[in-house]
């Protein structure tokens, strides 16, 4: 009787207490990590939001490379090609998940950036007018040629904006303060740190395929006017099916 009532209660009330947490994983929910160190994994590197006058120099080693000291040359990570304004990103399709299922995403990222905070540049400070991003889609994200650029063609948003297919889920400034660099440094890329970036629980409502893939995204979305490099290390995606 008492299991019937609560039973009851959880169709018409939805309690949680009685019924246990809406988003506790079911066996339908999946979860993708990758660490770099053990190689690129299948993951592709591109690049979007560029003019077609001026296409970018993609130079960067397809093979991961050791991390810049302090950091421990022992580990390795994707080094990403020399860049300025525009984005740097990188895919995978993964398969696993139910064909055409709705799912309530969530990233966690890791990334090494030598960029210091409360840096001036032109256009914004570098480390702070890079957005780091994170999304997935059913559609390969490719860059398109659409008005004279080469823009992603999934919806990630602009700059520090995210959009359908994406989530903003900081920038590249690290802990360090740009005033503590020493005078006479102009490369402010020497004190190294790893950075790791998380989306709430949830954040992106994302579907499927007919066939179950997905593929996921990460890209650096740069309004920076110079040259960056970063090390991306490590990328986790859970996926909580919904329905």
């Amino acid at each position: 009787m008492v299991r019937k009532l609560i039973s009851g209660l959880c169709g018409v009330l939805g309690l949680a207490l009685a019924c246990g947490s809406p988003t506790a994983p079911t066996s339908d929910d999946r979860t993708f990590t990758f660490d770099f160190a053990n190689g690129p994994q299948d993951w592709i590197q591109g690049f979007a939001d560029y003019s077609a006058a001026r296409p970018p120099l993609l130079d960067a080693p397809a093979d991961p490379q050791p991390l810049p000291p302090p950091l421990g040359q022992s580990r390795s990570a994707l080094q990403t090609p020399p860049f300025g304004i525009g984005v740097v990103f990188y895919k995978r399709q993964v398969a696993g998940l139910l064909p055409n299922g709705i799912y309530d995403a969530s990233f966690i990222v890791e990334f090494a950036t030598g960029v210091p905070h409360g840096c001036v540049g032109a256009e914004g400070p570098p480390g702070e007018s890079v957005a780091v991003k994170t999304g997935a889609s059913a559609q390969e994200p490719k860059a398109v040629l659409a008005g004279g650029r080469y823009p992603l063609n999934i919806d990630m948003g602009v700059r520090s904006k995210g959009g359908a297919d994406a989530l903003v889920l900081g920038n590249i400034a690290n802990s360090i303060a740009c005033a503590s660099v020493p005078p006479g440094k102009n490369d402010i890329f020497r004190q190294w740190e790893l950075k790791t970036l998380a989306s709430p629980p949830g954040a992106l409502r994302v579907h499927a395929s007919p066939d179950g893939s997905i593929w996921l995204l990460f890209a650096f979305d740069s309004g920076f006017f110079g040259p960056l490099q970063l090390y991306f290390t490590k990328f986790s995606a859970n996926f909580q099916h919904v329905s």
